[in-house]
């Protein structure tokens, strides 16, 4: 079987999308008052870069010829949950990312443009259902495009994404929950086991996860301050274009662990900055011609560090899937009579 190797892109910065300037200014409009008290630790909206150094690449499709890739990634996304009566709440999120790498030493074929930039673009909508005093269940669906965009869009750039979780709190410091997921972050099309935990064991030490999706030991010493473990998988299943390669139905797989600490400055009530980092680990592309693997290259090991602002109230970070770990173990106990 013959390989297709990937055109990588050469190194150049990446400005932030002028539309997403506008994401603190619509969270702070449209946050519902009555969503404070269910997901007080969600953040409407945010801004993240992630730079990873050059590393060394090896594997089939990179021809034999030594080379070195240097990564960086922007990400910007905006949640704004909606409360419907007093055991469900929704949870629209709209989400983008601009992934860029440069590969040194190595160009693509005769007659081929390097991949400038691989783009993922992706509208969903969670659902949180408090089912009884400690059953509840987290559903997420969403969908949208990935790939280079260089041409016109077709049905090989368009994604889904699913997750069902359900979830069970012994007490209100304490949830596990289990169940599956879709959303290509391993670069392969299939579904993933999920395994969720939220344990609070005090008012300033939280452990929380989906795991294997992400899992974060933090601590709050102080009120301003939050320090904090993290390890995550990250990636995506990306649309190549026939103008790049010469092929249809060709795709690039991406997937990266990232295990490090991050500190988190709280400046107010609804501002704050994180500052991450850490080692890259198990980094790998992934060539695909009609879903047939057709050679990956490893990327090696290396340290990362990224930045990320985010707008939203000052409790612990949370995505969708971290506000319903957090709705869960703070739903009111049906016994107690309402204020």
């Amino acid at each position: 079987m013959s390989s297709v190797a990937l055109p990588l892109p050469c190194p150049r910065s990446l400005p932030l999308p002028r539309p997403w300037q506008l994401l603190f200014a619509a969270a702070a409009a449209f946050w519902p008052a009555s969503a404070h008290g269910q997901v007080g630790e969600l953040k409407p909206a945010r801004i993240e870069y992630e730079y990873f150094p050059s590393a060394g690449v090896s594997g089939p499709s990179s021809g034999g010829a030594p080379s070195e890739a240097r990564f960086q990634a922007a990400r910007a996304s905006l949640t704004l949950p909606a409360p419907v009566g007093k055991s469900t709440l929704l949870l629209p999120a709209l989400r983008y990312q601009v992934l860029d790498v440069g590969q040194a030493g190595a160009q693509p074929p005769a007659g081929r443009d390097p991949v400038e930039a691989l783009h993922s673009l992706q509208l969903s909508l969670g659902v949180f259902q408090q089912l009884g005093e400690q059953w509840s269940m987290f559903g997420q669906v969403g969908g949208g495009i990935a790939g280079d965009l260089s041409g016109e869009l077709s049905s090989d750039d368009w994604v889904v994404s699913a997750t069902v979780l359900g979830l069970w709190t012994f007490e209100h410091s304490f949830t596990l929950g289990g169940g599956i997921g879709y959303d290509r972050r391993t670069g392969d099309v299939a579904p993933l086991p999920l395994i969720a935990v939220n344990w609070e064991p005090s008012s300033n030490v939280l452990l929380r996860g989906v795991l294997p999706q992400f899992v974060s030991l933090r601590y709050r010493p102080e009120e301003h301050l939050t320090l904090a473990l993290d390890s995550g998988l990250d990636g995506e299943r990306y649309h190549l274009s026939r103008e790049l390669v010469v092929a249809d139905h060709a795709e690039v797989a991406y997937s990266v662990i990232k295990v490090g600490p991050s500190v988190t400055l709280h400046w107010t009530k609804w501002l704050h900055t994180r500052l991450n980092g850490g080692m890259a680990l198990h980094r790998r592309f992934d060539m695909y011609l009609d879903d047939r693997s057709q050679g990956d290259l490893d990327v090696s090991s290396g340290p990362y560090a990224g930045l990320e602002l985010w707008l939203g109230p000052s409790g612990w970070s949370s995505d969708a899937a971290e506000a319903a770990l957090a709705a869960a173990g703070r739903a009111p106990d049906p016994r107690t009579p309402n204020d």
